[in-house]
Protein backbone atom coordinates (compact mmCIF):
# COMPACT_ATOMS: atom_id res chain seq x y z
CA UNK A 1 0.00 0.00 0.00
CA UNK A 2 1.34 3.41 -0.95
CA UNK A 3 0.97 6.45 1.24
CA UNK A 4 0.47 9.79 -0.47
CA UNK A 5 1.94 12.75 1.34
CA UNK A 6 0.69 16.16 0.27
CA UNK A 7 3.00 19.04 1.05
CA UNK A 8 1.28 22.32 1.71
CA UNK A 9 2.95 25.61 0.86
CA UNK A 10 4.64 27.05 3.91
CA UNK A 11 5.17 30.85 4.09
CA UNK A 12 8.50 30.20 5.82
CA UNK A 13 9.72 28.54 2.60
CA UNK A 14 9.69 31.89 0.79
CA UNK A 15 11.59 33.59 3.60
CA UNK A 16 14.19 30.82 3.65
CA UNK A 17 14.47 30.95 -0.17
CA UNK A 18 15.07 34.72 -0.15
CA UNK A 19 17.77 34.21 2.47
CA UNK A 20 19.56 31.71 0.23
CA UNK A 21 19.56 34.21 -2.64
CA UNK A 22 21.37 36.78 -0.49
CA UNK A 23 24.64 34.86 -0.69
CA UNK A 24 26.93 37.02 -2.80
CA UNK A 25 30.37 36.23 -4.17
CA UNK A 26 32.30 38.89 -6.02
CA UNK A 27 35.59 39.59 -7.77
CA UNK A 28 38.38 37.04 -7.90
CA UNK A 29 36.46 34.54 -5.77
CA UNK A 30 33.57 34.53 -8.26
CA UNK A 31 35.91 33.98 -11.22
CA UNK A 32 37.70 31.15 -9.42
CA UNK A 33 34.45 29.45 -8.52
CA UNK A 34 32.84 29.95 -11.93
CA UNK A 35 35.81 28.25 -13.56
CA UNK A 36 34.79 25.03 -11.79
CA UNK A 37 31.02 25.31 -11.39
CA UNK A 38 28.41 25.07 -14.12
CA UNK A 39 25.27 25.70 -12.07
CA UNK A 40 23.16 28.84 -12.32
CA UNK A 41 22.80 31.05 -9.26
CA UNK A 42 19.06 30.28 -9.07
CA UNK A 43 19.80 26.54 -9.11
CA UNK A 44 22.43 26.98 -6.39
CA UNK A 45 19.86 28.85 -4.29
CA UNK A 46 17.41 25.96 -4.80
CA UNK A 47 20.01 23.43 -3.60
CA UNK A 48 20.78 25.48 -0.49
CA UNK A 49 17.08 26.06 0.15
CA UNK A 50 16.27 22.34 -0.06
CA UNK A 51 19.21 21.39 2.16
CA UNK A 52 18.15 23.88 4.81
CA UNK A 53 14.66 22.40 4.98
CA UNK A 54 13.45 21.77 8.52
CA UNK A 55 11.27 19.01 7.08
CA UNK A 56 14.34 17.12 5.84
CA UNK A 57 15.92 17.38 9.29
CA UNK A 58 12.71 16.16 10.90
CA UNK A 59 12.44 13.19 8.54
CA UNK A 60 16.01 11.98 8.93
CA UNK A 61 16.97 12.96 12.48
CA UNK A 62 13.69 13.04 14.39
CA UNK A 63 11.75 10.32 12.61
CA UNK A 64 14.45 7.99 11.31
CA UNK A 65 16.85 8.50 14.22
CA UNK A 66 19.92 9.58 12.27
CA UNK A 67 22.75 10.85 14.48
CA UNK A 68 23.42 14.54 13.94
CA UNK A 69 26.93 13.82 12.59
CA UNK A 70 25.47 11.49 9.92
CA UNK A 71 22.89 14.09 8.94
CA UNK A 72 25.60 16.76 8.67
CA UNK A 73 27.69 14.51 6.39
CA UNK A 74 24.65 13.76 4.25
CA UNK A 75 23.70 17.43 3.85
CA UNK A 76 27.31 18.32 3.04
CA UNK A 77 27.48 15.59 0.39
CA UNK A 78 24.16 16.67 -1.14
CA UNK A 79 25.17 20.34 -1.24
CA UNK A 80 28.56 19.60 -2.79
CA UNK A 81 27.03 17.29 -5.40
CA UNK A 82 24.23 19.74 -6.14
CA UNK A 83 26.44 22.81 -6.37
CA UNK A 84 29.07 21.10 -8.51
CA UNK A 85 26.56 19.42 -10.84
CA UNK A 86 27.02 19.77 -14.57
CA UNK A 87 24.46 22.03 -16.21
CA UNK A 88 21.93 20.11 -18.29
Amino acid sequence: MRTLILLSRNPRDDVRKRGQRKVRITGADRRRIEAHVEIRASEAADVLWACSSPELYELLVDRRGWPLARYARFITDVMVAGLLAKRT
